[in-house]
């Protein structure tokens, strides 16, 4: 479909005429063109509320960041002041027993790595013949033989550092110098003083 314009042509004027004569219509061929809007302003504009809504989305994401951030830093005082309430009841001076759930016992130098793992170093435990402290606990015979074992050379040579989930300890103990285990590892030093010789 082809459409027509009309132009309006400018009326020649005659400086003798005295009126001036209507101006003729022109019919043109050429097709009219559709009025288009320009696309850049309105992708402007797009992109403009499209950044909004990214902004105001991130300003919500960042506030409950924000907030979920200042909750684990709370969380994570509360555990520092109860992993140091616990570690003031533990004398660094001292041997510490640490009495497992297993029945198991480990005497040594505890600390407390946070609020799920306690440490212990410089480790010895109870044995007798061919038992463990827990069967020790549990047997009747008080004719068997205790001794103390330093940690270290057992079938698996374990280092003398334990890490232990706290979920596995029933409570731990400081020890007195004047305890016959802390004489018996004061012996054992004195006699091992360049550490225990696995053979």
């Amino acid at each position: 479909m082809e459409f027509y314009t009309l132009h309006h042509m400018e009326p020649s004027v005659d400086p003798h005429a005295s009126t001036p004569k209507p101006a003729a219509a022109v019919v043109s061929s050429r097709p009219k063109q559709s009025a288009k809007l320009p696309l850049i302003p309105i992708a402007g504009c797009l992109l403009l509320v499209g950044l909004f809504v990214v902004y105001i989305l991130n300003s919500n994401q960042v506030g409950s960041l924000r907030q979920q951030l200042t909750n684990v830093q709370g969380q994570l005082s509360q555990v520092n002041n109860q992993a140091s309430d616990v570690n003031d009841t533990i004398d660094g001076k001292k041997y510490q027993a640490v009495f497992l759930t297993s029945g198991q016992v480990y005497f040594g130098k505890l600390s407390i790595l946070n609020s799920q793992y306690v440490k212990l170093t410089d480790i010895y435990y109870l044995q007798n013949g061919g038992k463990s402290s827990a069967d020790i606990q549990q047997s009747s015979d008080s004719n068997d033989s205790v001794s103390l074992v330093k940690l270290g050379c057992e079938l698996h040579a374990p280092e003398d550092d334990m890490t232990i989930s706290r979920s596995q300890v029933n409570f731990w103990e400081n020890l007195e110098p004047s305890g016959q285990v802390v004489k018996a590892i004061r012996n054992f030093t004195e006699q091992n003083p360049d550490g225990q010789t696995c053979s």
